[in-house]
């Protein structure tokens, strides 16, 4: 998670065949214990933290935003009881967050061709047939 910055309050998986280094000043590393919480669960939720704005509740605004470890472990989050459940809680969301992502795309391309038929019936190249009143 990034705690100095203005991306303070983000956060990202790093992944478990990382190679091993060094963590820069302006981040944290936050583990879980594996047997109690899902990595990917706390990654949804701290993200949307972060979205909705309530990460900033723990933020400290000097000239820099920053967050600290100890704030952050003050934080309340709710975790629920089983693996299960936060399985399964990864799982629809991931799923609409695939859903969005195909809807998102099909946007653009739908955009680009309005784009591409604007400019061919603006420039002539397509002409638009008149009903015989408007000839």
């Amino acid at each position: 998670m990034a705690k100095i910055g203005a991306q303070c309050g983000s956060c990202a998986i790093l992944p478990s065949d990382h190679p091993i280094g060094v963590l820069a000043g302006n981040a944290l590393k936050i583990s879980v214990d594996n047997n109690k919480c899902r990595t990917a669960y706390l990654d949804l939720l701290l993200k949307y933290y972060y979205d909705t704005g309530k990460i900033n509740l723990i933020k400290t605004e000097t000239a820099q935003p920053a967050i600290s470890l100890k704030s952050l472990k003050a934080m309340l989050i709710p975790v629920p009881s089983t693996l299960e459940e936060q399985d399964n809680i990864v799982s629809v969301m991931s799923s609409l967050e695939n859903q969005i992502n195909t809807e998102e795309r099909y946007l653009g391309k739908l955009i680009k061709l309005k784009s591409g038929l604007m400019h061919d019936l603006l420039t002539g190249k397509v002409r638009v047939p008149l009903d015989e009143e408007g000839e």
